[in-house]
């Protein structure tokens, strides 16, 4: 009769080793798992600085195109000015012409002139045109990669939400488990 209440105990110690040992691999397990989703949020933080980076020269790259914009528009509306000064010699003078033919020589130089500086002010406004069309697609582009950049924003905040909430939910795995042991 002793040796069987002997024998139940050791089967008793012997359970609660192997459920010991269980308890151990599994907390390691744990360890490791946890392990793993601070190197992986370690790796989206720094995922995130640079993103962050990356936004900041995108807002650089788009204030940089305003500026160059605005500055464009001024000159564009300086050169349409000059353009049409330019116009409006160029009626005066032909005007002129018309009326006086003893001046006709002079005026008829005053009109090339004008006609020179009205060509000179069509090839400057084409260009700034030109340039204008260049500015604004590049102004594009730079909105476009600042849109790209916040919903890269955006993701990134939610998938750091999510690992927060994993890894919470990790925490609580473990620590149930273990405040489980206490009362054993």
């Amino acid at each position: 009769m002793s040796a069987n209440p002997l024998q139940s105990l050791k089967i008793r110690i012997q359970s609660q080793k192997d459920e010991l040992d269980k308890i151990k691999d599994d907390l390691e397990l744990k360890c490791k798992e946890v392990d793993d989703e601070k190197m992986k949020r370690s790796s989206i933080e720094l995922e995130l600085t640079a993103l962050c980076r990356r936004l900041k020269l995108i807002e650089q790259e788009y204030n940089l195109a305003q500026s160059r914009l605005e500055s464009a528009k001024e000159k564009l509306n300086s050169l349409v000015e000059t353009a049409e000064l330019s116009e409006n010699h160029r009626k005066m003078y032909e005007s002129q012409v018309s009326v006086s033919d003893d001046r006709s020589t002079s005026l008829d130089q005053l009109v090339k002139e004008s006609k020179e500086r009205a060509n000179n002010a069509e090839i400057k406004m084409n260009e700034a045109s030109r340039k204008l069309k260049m500015l604004l697609n590049e102004l594009d582009r730079a909105e476009e990669r600042a849109t790209e950049a916040e919903r890269a924003k955006v993701v990134t905040a939610r998938f750091e939400n999510v690992c927060n909430m994993a890894i919470e939910s990790r925490y609580l795995a473990i620590v149930k488990p273990n405040n489980l042991m206490e009362f054993v």
